[in-house]
């Protein structure tokens, strides 16, 4: 079944990769929207987390001098800003294998608490990417099947969104909190 020739025919949407499982309702919203233009907001929002997605990939890492030693509290809330997984990690000068472009560092997790082990990769490996006081958190050795946590960092806290991204774009999984531990 094609789109209205609107050229949307060429958009396919797919319900997030393993372990995420889309339900039967966000299929059904999925698949029925599929044809409708994109509201503006959701391409505002595709648009800035691409663009800062951008960033993170094309440039070399910049000489911020941010101070990453020690341990750092990471929350990682649902939509509804319920906090799923805490975990307590560590900055590491390791590089990372990434299927994404960029210069990427591996990130030590030294302990998790979760209510749901789907929810956020804690046991698979994580980088990050840090430039012009922007801080990334991905699991990136999955290809094609990234999530991020992407927000501003100060240099004590960083705060985003939690998104997976693949081929077929970005879908909204949640909000992150990052602070160092006291």
């Amino acid at each position: 079944m094609g789109c209205p020739a609107v050229g949307m025919e060429t958009f396919r949407l797919s319900p997030p990769p393993f372990p995420f499982n889309a339900s039967l309702e966000h299929t059904r919203r999925l698949t029925a929207s599929r044809c409708s233009p994109p509201t503006l907001g959701a391409m505002k929002t595709l648009a800035r987390r691409l663009s800062a997605f951008a960033v993170a990939l094309c440039f070399s890492v910049s000489v911020w001098s941010y101070d990453l030693t020690g341990q750092w509290d990471l929350k990682i809330e649902n939509k509804s800003h319920h906090v799923v997984t805490a975990l307590v990690i560590e900055f590491s000068n390791q590089g990372a294998q990434s299927c994404i472009a960029g210069n990427w560092t591996r990130v030590k997790v030294v302990s998790a608490v979760t209510e749901d082990a789907h929810f956020y990769p804690a046991s698979d490996p994580l980088s990050y990417h840090l430039e012009n006081g922007e801080l990334t958190i991905g699991r990136n050795e999955i290809c094609d099947g990234y999530l991020m946590l992407n927000g501003p960092f100060n240099g004590e806290a960083a705060q985003g969104e939690y998104y997976g991204l693949a081929i077929g774009g970005t879908w909204p999984l949640g909000f992150f909190t990052l602070s160092r531990r006291k």
